[in-house]
């Protein structure tokens, strides 16, 4: 909780083959100057069931900075997370992500991506019920997918309340 601000992983840095398994607990007002605010993940596999995360803030990746990493979430909840450009929850690059019965609600991005971000190669399934809502960016306010794979696994997909907006002259898109 309330880890120093750093280049990346305000709460914790997985780097070159590491595992965290990561059960329950609350994660909020994390930062870094860099990738995730809370978690950033560099080669690295990170396993989350029933996580509380909130208010954590970085560059990219509000809560989580996902490269070339692995994730699976299992029950997780992720509010009022920002990222100054990526990903205001989840920043992946390159990365595979499994999310079960996970909500993504009140996430801001400047950028790319409120509830999350899925960049050059990235893949994420969805399972049970997935909530990405009132979240904002310019582009894809609940979720933003560039040279990626989304993929709905079974249940129910929520996506609702989020907004595209922009303050530049080029205007807002990809809502949703």
């Amino acid at each position: 909780r309330g880890g120093a601000p750093g280049f990346g992983g305000g709460g914790l840095l997985l780097e070159r083959g590491s595992t965290a398994h990561v059960r329950g607990g609350s994660h909020a007002g994390n930062s870094a100057a860099g990738k995730g605010g809370w978690l950033r993940a560099d080669d690295s596999t990170v396993v989350m069931r029933d996580v509380r995360s909130r208010l954590n803030t970085a560059v990219f990746g509000g809560a989580l900075s996902l490269e070339r990493a692995n994730a699976t979430m299992v029950g997780c909840s992720f509010h009022a997370e920002s990222a100054h450009s990526e990903g205001g929850c989840v920043l992946a690059e390159a990365s595979m992500l499994d999310a079960t019965d996970c909500e993504f609600v009140g996430c801001v991005s400047g950028e790319s991506g409120g509830g999350f971000a899925l960049l050059q190669d990235s893949w994420a399934g969805l399972r049970g019920q997935s909530v990405f809502a009132e979240g904002r960016a310019r582009r894809g306010g609940g979720l933003f997918v560039s040279n990626s794979e989304l993929e709905l696994l079974g249940g129910t997909l929520h996506v609702h309340s989020n907004t595209a907006a922009s303050d530049t002259a080029e205007g807002g898109f990809g809502g949703g």
